[in-house]
C-alpha cells in the first residue's frame, strides 16, 4: 500500500535557495508554477513552469530557481513510499527525473489536499483513500502528460526506434533522438540501453546494416546508392563498418548470396 509522508502546496522557496544534494528512500513528486533548474546525475537542467518532476528514491533531491530570477521558485510537492508506485510508473511511463509538462495543472495540488485531510482526520480507510489518491493521480498525471507528449504512444522509447528505423538516411544525433522521446539525454541513453540492450548510436548502426543487407540481397541498387540510403553517408564509410562488422565486403556479401 501507498504511504503519504509530508507535503507543501503553493510552498515559497527564497532566492538561491535549493534542496541539499540528499537522496531519500521514497518517492518525490514537485509540480513547479515558476520556472526551476534542477539536477540529474551531473548535470543541471532549466524547467519552466507549469512542468512537474517525479524523484525515484536514492537519486539526488536538488532544485531551485533559474539565475536570471529575481526571486525563488514556488512548487506543490509531497513524498510517498510504496513499491507500487514504481510498477504503476512501469504500467504508465512518466519521465523519471525529467521535467514534463502536464495539462492539468492543479492534479498535485489537489490529490495533496486530500491526502493532507485524510492524514490528520485518520478516519477509518484513511490508509487505502491515501493509496487510491496517489494512484489515481500518477494514472491522471501519465493521461495529462500524453495529451502534451510531442508523440502521443505508450512506449516512447519503442516510438523513437520506430522513426528512426524509418528514416535511416537521416544524420541523427542523440539530442534528436532524446527530443522525440520527451527525455534527457542521459536519461533517454540508460532507457534505451535498458531496453534494448545496446546504445542508441550502436542500435542505429545496427539497423542501417540490417537494412544494407536486405537491400543487397533484393534490390539492384548500387553499393553507392544503398550506402546514402541507409545513412552511411559514403561508400566508403559503409564499406568500412560493413566489413567489420558483418565480415565481408558489401560487394562480396551480394556476390556470395547467389
Amino acid at each position: 500500500m501507498i504511504e503519504f509522508v509530508y507535503g507543501g502546496i503553493n510552498t515559497d522557496h527564497d532566492k538561491g535557495e535549493f534542496c541539499k544534494k540528499i537522496t531519500f528512500s521514497h518517492y518525490s513528486f514537485f509540480y513547479f508554477l515558476t520556472p526551476f533548474t534542477y539536477q540529474v546525475g551531473n548535470d543541471f537542467l532549466l524547467g519552466n513552469a507549469g512542468e512537474a518532476l517525479i524523484i525515484p528514491p536514492h537519486a539526488i533531491v536538488y532544485h531551485g530557481p533559474q539565475k536570471n530570477m529575481e526571486n525563488g521558485f514556488k512548487n506543490d510537492w509531497f513524498y510517498a513510499n510504496g513499491k507500487e508506485i514504481a510498477e504503476l510508473l512501469s504500467a504508465f511511463p512518466l519521465p523519471i527525473n525529467s521535467a514534463f509538462p502536464i495539462s492539468s495543472p492543479e492534479l498535485i495540488k489537489n490529490t495533496l489536499q486530500t491526502l493532507n485531510i485524510e492524514q490528520l482526520s485518520k478516519r477509518d480507510g484513511y490508509k487505502l483513500k491515501i493509496d487510491l489518491a496517489i494512484k489515481n493521480m500518477i494514472i491522471d498525471l501519465y493521461r495529462s502528460y500524453m495529451d502534451l507528449a510531442p508523440c502521443n504512444t505508450k512506449n516512447h522509447i519503442a516510438y523513437v526506434r520506430s522513426e528512426i528505423g524509418k528514416n535511416l538516411a537521416k544524420k541523427w544525433t542523440l539530442e534528436e533522438m532524446s527530443k522525440l522521446s520527451g527525455y534527457s539525454v542521459s536519461r533517454f541513453s540508460d532507457l534505451y540501453k535498458e531496453k534494448y540492450g545496446v546504445s542508441p548510436k550502436a542500435d542505429l548502426i545496427n539497423m542501417r546494416l540490417e537494412s544494407a543487407k536486405r537491400l543487397l540481397l533484393y534490390t539492384t541498387l548500387s553499393i553507392d546508392e544503398i550506402a546514402l540510403q541507409c545513412g552511411f553517408g559514403s561508400i566508403y564509410h559503409f564499406s568500412k563498418i560493413f566489413k567489420s562488422i558483418i565480415g565481408v565486403s558489401p560487394s562480396n556479401y551480394r556476390r556470395n548470396a547467389y
